[in-house]
């Protein structure tokens, strides 16, 4: 088997009929399909039920209760058989024929995963998002990928879906999505990828249709769900200082906190009340708690606007000079 694709789903019946028809036009002897189930209540079993029994190479795993995104992938990768695992929510689509060229592309490379273009689709429009890569169709050193800070790199292309994974990063758990958060656990997951594999490839491939807008995403939510990127950067940051030598890698890190952080310090209206008074001091928290040196070098390097902001929630404390 080539390739499993892990299929999630949770109260998305309204987009399924779009999801599974895509996948009878991706069908192939060397391509599975696990669908989980993570404990919906609006038909999306039943619809998964009869594509089951229609789909070749194809099962549903239905859990008992809501555990979210990640462990629903999770599930799905414990039992994956193909030699690369990709990822598909249910609310969103596939061109006819991209899983055998997916497929094709992971093979013929042999890298650690391959990652490749989307279509973002709102509404009727439909928009080319690139993988930021200019090298294509051929293996790159991992840590390359993350790049500098400054610039958009494939440390910020975190969604989990437009790619193929080697199952074999399952054995060092690189593979596993980390349950505990329940936003921006992708990021944590991509950089992970990069921080800790060998190689990678980017492909001009766009065949997958990721659905913005849809009604609950948690893109919308207000709760303290959104502050999950905190522990998430933390973690980032730990991994890169703990396992790069390479400054420019330990620099993006804490840039990609501080522009996350900035991005919700300028969108407070849209948490909750009671988050929004949380933030500040969370985020001062974090702060103290990573290499000073570290977070003033990045700070200084940003625009003033930012650095300004930033600052007022917290200023790097200055380390005394060696005599």
């Amino acid at each position: 088997m080539k390739l499993t694709s892990v299929v999630i789903s949770h109260n998305v019946a309204a987009y399924l009929p779009d999801c599974l028809g895509s996948l009878r036009r991706n069908t192939a002897p060397d391509i599975e399909y696990v669908f989980v189930d993570d404990r919906s209540t609006d038909g999306s079993r039943a619809l998964l039920e009869q594509a089951v029994a229609r789909l070749p190479n194809s099962r549903l795993i239905v859990h008992p209760e809501n555990r979210g995104a990640s462990a629903a992938r999770n599930t799905g990768i414990d039992v994956a058989r193909g030699e690369y695992v990709t990822f598909l929510d249910g609310d969103d689509w596939l061109a006819p024929g991209y899983y055998p060229r997916l497929a094709e592309a992971c093979t013929r490379l042999a890298v650690d995963f391959v990652r490749v273009d989307h279509l973002r689709a709102q509404g009727r429009k439909r928009t080319l998002q690139r993988a930021p890569e200019s090298r294509r169709g051929v293996p790159i050193p991992s840590v390359e990928g993350i790049g500098e800070e400054n610039r958009e790199t494939m440390a910020d292309y975190v969604n989990a879906w437009s790619g193929g994974f080697r199952s074999g990063l399952r054995d060092s758990g690189l593979l596993y999505f980390d349950t505990s958060l329940r936003t921006c656990e992708d990021r944590l997951w991509n950089w992970r990828l990069h921080l800790h594999t060998r190689s990678f490839a980017v492909v001009g491939l766009a065949g997958l249709f990721y659905r913005r807008d849809v009604g609950g995403s948690l893109t919308s939510v207000g709760d303290d769900r959104q502050l999950d990127f905190l522990p998430a950067s933390q973690r980032i940051i730990e991994e890169a200082v703990t396992h790069c030598t390479v400054r420019r890698v330990h620099r993006k890190a804490v840039r990609t906190l501080l522009g996350l952080t900035h991005f919700h310090l300028k969108r407070t209206d849209r948490l909750d009340k009671r988050v929004a008074r949380q933030f500040p001091g969370r985020y001062r928290a974090l702060a103290a708690s990573l290499p000073q040196d570290l977070l003033g070098e990045v700070l200084d390097a940003m625009d003033e606007q930012r650095r300004s902001d930033l600052t007022a929630l917290y200023r790097p404390r200055k380390t005394a000079c060696p005599r």
